[in-house]
């Protein structure tokens, strides 16, 4: 597999679908650090993974970068990204309100509006997310506590607060007028801890529904029909502002992703946890939840666990299935084999194979159609190993298949928190490009497709989309390199082809070089040339 860097730039993907060809990076000129209320800072650059379109900058466009609090973008009606981002102006260490402003497109960021959010909220997220660990599902970095995707008449629901130092959060619906609507309020959940003193968890965004249309929130929010009243438990609150208590949630909690599936069930996939077990419902430990008729349940945990006990996070990886209905849920075990399994309420836990080599999944991705399941696995290396380049591995898996047979590696440096930002799981086998983000440890994004081909340290010389970079991503593709798109097949039984080239470059001069050939001497040919407007190298070799 190939690959090929689309940015020079520190990157970080925003909170947007997979499935989206178009897809936006904050990025900067120099490496930032995660806030706990932020993003690092820079601009917000939209890319499409088809190659068709050259990158954008598109916020801002001029003068310094910016801080973004939380930054979101999903397609609209017509295939217009709509994007939201809470931009934070205020000079590098220090927090003004007074410049921090809601600001929306609706045309891919070619211009933009200010968001007036209703009287007494406050444009500042009290948590904009974290550097966790990317599980799959159907969004990248789709864990956001204060900002969640909605739908094509809503395309966004934040999570704001009250007041500059308060308990209470503000659920708002952005629409796609760029129009804000207070859907309900939320407050902190408190019990005391035995000792004389308050526990407590912030209201914050943990799902959402398939279409889009509505939002899961833990929190204590106002009881319908009990006028002054606030409950605590797991809530579904719709764009229209109806609100609904799914689950009663009085204690500790867990970190844990849910999803709504049609018929108004919630699944909940509860992470591992250190130090004192959470109280009931999750008394269990880590495992896949299904709240139901008002009661919490685990249906599924990692294999041979005992209940309570706190694994290391990967025993168990859950993700919704491609409709919502249920759950696509891999379990493994110290010296017990890897095993999938699908589950939906009505059928219960069903496993669809078992693999004796125990993988390390690390992640799931479903396929539209329902059919297919992208696998991505870690490969561990010798503890003695040395090597700075390690690399998860990818399998596309097909209902009612086998396990896999055979993982594709990625050659990259993995982080932690490295995920697909754009990925197609139907046409991803046959070598349709995808983006993979290495994590953010550096804070490195890139695309490609086809076979690896590096050379020197192992850094990417040229990219599909913008200057020399440093990050790598790959597409599963043939299993050999493919000329450039101006190639010519070779003739006569020569190994003769010609290839076009097309670089795109924000300085002012392109340099091409190409290194000698293997065994054939010291042949050097390169060109220096004007940027210009995308300029294109035409090169023939012979063998």
């Amino acid at each position: 597999m190939s690959y090929a860097p689309v940015t020079n730039r520190y990157a970080t993907p925003i909170h947007q679908p997979r499935a989206s060809a178009r897809f936006v990076l904050a990025e900067s000129d120099v490496q930032s650090a995660w806030y706990y209320s932020a993003m690092p800072r820079g601009r917000l650059v939209v890319h499409d993974a088809t190659g068709q379109d050259e990158p954008r900058v598109v916020l801002p466009t001029a003068g310094p970068e910016v801080l973004f609090s939380v930054a979101a973008a999903r397609p609209g009606p017509g295939g217009l990204l709509r994007i939201l981002a809470l931009v934070d102006r205020s000079p590098q260490g220090t927090e003004d309100y007074s410049k921090k402003e809601l600001l929306f497109s609706r045309d891919g960021g070619e211009t933009w509006i200010e968001v007036l959010l209703p009287s007494g909220v406050l444009p500042v997220v009290a948590v904009a997310t974290s550097p966790v660990a990317d599980f799959g599902g159907p969004n990248a970095r789709g864990r956001q506590p204060s900002l969640r995707l909605g739908s094509d008449t809503t395309p966004f629901f934040l999570c704001l607060q009250k007041s500059a130092y308060g308990d209470d959060r503000a659920v708002v619906a952005v629409d796609d007028d760029g129009a804000a609507r207070l859907l309900t309020e939320a407050s902190m959940v408190t019990w005391p801890d035995g000792h004389g003193a308050q526990l407590g968890y912030f209201p914050r965004f943990v799902g959402t529904s398939h279409d889009g249309a509505s939002v899961l929130v833990v929190g204590g929010l106002p009881a319908p029909g009990a006028p002054g009243q606030r409950s605590a438990g797991l809530w579904r609150v719709g764009a229209s502002g109806a609100v609904e208590r799914l689950a009663e949630l009085p204690g500790a909690l867990p970190s844990f992703e849910a999803w709504l599936t049609p018929g108004g069930l919630a699944y909940l996939d509860v992470d591992p946890w250190a130090g004192p077990a959470p109280t009931s419902p999750f008394h269990e430990g880590q495992g896949l939840y299904l709240a139901e008729a008002g009661t919490v349940r685990r249906v599924a945990g990692p294999e041979g666990a005992s209940p309570g006990s706190s694994q290391n996070g990967t025993e168990l990886i859950a993700i919704p299935t491609s409709d919502f209905e249920g759950a696509w849920v891999s379990r493994r075990g110290l010296g017990r084999p890897t095993t999938l399994a699908r589950h939906t309420p009505g059928g219960g836990l069903v496993e669809m194979w078992s693999d004796p080599t125990a993988p390390e999944v690390e992640a799931l991705h479903a396929g539209s159609s329902g059919q297919r399941l992208l696998v991505q696995v870690h490969r561990p290396r010798p503890q003695m190993d040395q090597r700075l380049i390690l690399d998860p591995a990818l399998a596309v898996w097909e209902v009612g298949g086998s396990a896999p047979a055979r993982y594709d590696e990625l050659f990259l440096n993995e982080q932690p928190i490295k995920g697909f930002v754009h990925l197609d799981v139907e046409t991803v086998a046959s070598g349709q490009p995808f983006v993979f983000d290495a994590g953010a440890l550096e804070g490195w994004c890139c695309a490609g497709a086809g076979r690896p081909a590096t050379e020197g340290a192992g850094e990417p010389t040229c990219s599909r989309s913008g200057a020399s970079s440093r990050g790598l991503s790959a597409s599963a593709s043939s299993s050999r390199p493919s000329p450039g798109p101006g190639a010519r097949a070779a003739r006569s039984g020569r190994r003769t082809w010609s290839s076009g080239t097309r670089a795109r470059n924000r300085w002012p001069w392109t340099s091409v070089s190409y290194p000698p050939r293997r065994g054939r001497g010291p042949r050097r040919a390169s060109a220096r040339t004007r940027s210009g407007s995308s300029p294109t190298f035409s090169t023939r070799f012979s063998g």
